[in-house]
């Protein structure tokens, strides 16, 4: 008998640790669907997939569109019959001082049951309901137009933001390159110093150009940081991982067509 109980706990133990497991699944599916698949170059049309899915003003705009769909299905089910249906039961309990003779005998002897079925249906003669359905249907045409309005702003602040981080980026690679260059002059500029063949003016004004540069450097990080941080945040809330963007700036323009 022990070993029958034992044997049943621990099988209720490992269903339940089998639905836990399943749902801890569930939650951490649902957390990474928004999120970057890993190692993969983001296009353009991926991050606007990305922040449709994720959500937004577009999915409320879309569950008001919801709203306004079953509006209209509920106005318009007001002109149609509406029908009901009642049952009864009545039990005639026995006299107290008699329990052998009951208090009434109706015509369904001492239980009865009844039914009523009931159908109405109401005449739109004043136009209550077409102009209860005539508002539900512009109320819909309104929600879909705000969707679509709302479709649209995303799309492009998401292709603004995609184009600003790509030009961020380039920025802060400008900006490196000059800086690598300012560095390695003033490198010669203390050469020549040191040799005679340079004035210390020129030392002063390479070491004021590298200490200039590098503080364009880091604004340019931080700017590049910040564009990166901003078009995550369209999709995920974990803005501080790295992204990967495919890069059309970079790509050699499209040849001449010939006339």
């Amino acid at each position: 008998m022990g070993n029958g109980r034992r044997s049943f706990v621990s099988e209720v133990l490992v269903k339940r640790h089998r639905r836990h497991s399943l749902l801890a699944a569930l939650v951490l599916a649902g957390a990474a669907a928004g999120a970057q698949p890993a190692g993969k170059v983001l296009s353009l049309q991926d991050c606007l997939r990305l922040a449709r899915q994720a959500q937004s003003s577009l999915t409320i705009a879309r569950q008001q569109v919801e709203i306004a769909r079953l509006a209209v299905s509920q106005v318009r089910a007001g002109f149609l019959p509406q029908s009901h249906l009642g049952n009864n039961f009545i039990y005639n309990s026995p006299l107290l001082h008699d329990r052998t003779t009951f208090s009434f005998i109706p015509l369904n002897a001492i239980r009865e049951y009844s039914s009523l079925l009931t159908t109405t249906l109401e005449l739109d003669s004043s136009g209550r309901l077409r102009a209860e359905l005539a508002r539900a249907r512009a109320g819909q045409k309104v929600a879909e137009a705000e969707a679509r309005l709302s479709e649209r702003d995303l799309k492009r602040a998401v292709t603004a933001a995609y184009f600003r981080a790509l030009l961020a980026r380039h920025v802060l690679e400008a900006t490196g390159d000059s800086l690598a260059e300012a560095q390695e002059f003033r490198r010669r500029a203390e050469l020549l110093f040191e040799k005679g063949e340079a004035a210390r003016a020129d030392m002063v004004k390479a070491a004021a150009a590298v200490a200039l540069l590098e503080q364009s450097r880091q604004q340019a990080e931080l700017e590049a940081r910040l564009a990166m941080q901003e078009l995550a945040s369209f999709w995920t809330t974990e803005v501080d991982q790295p992204i990967q963007l495919e890069d059309p700036l970079s790509e050699p323009p499209p040849a001449p067509e010939d006339a």
